[in-house]
């Protein structure tokens, strides 16, 4: 597909960005290389330890009834 340079810039046709809603510019050996950004997976994400020490035996206000 060819598309024409204007002043403006360039317009990239809507269905080629199906799905896509932000993506990276790069220029790379005379190229310009589009890169879909998305959302990592919470999944995948390595776990986040808490700040907060562990006390033992420590039962948080409200909670009493639920253990």
């Amino acid at each position: 597909m060819k598309v024409k340079v204007t002043e403006q810039g360039l317009v990239i046709p809507k269905e080629l960005l199906k799905g896509i809603q932000e993506v990276e510019i790069r220029r790379e050996n005379h190229q310009l290389i589009l890169v879909p950004i998305t959302e990592p997976d919470p999944m995948l994400l390595e776990p986040q330890l808490s700040p907060l020490p562990i006390l033992e035996g420590y039962v948080p206000p409200g909670w009493k009834d639920a253990i």
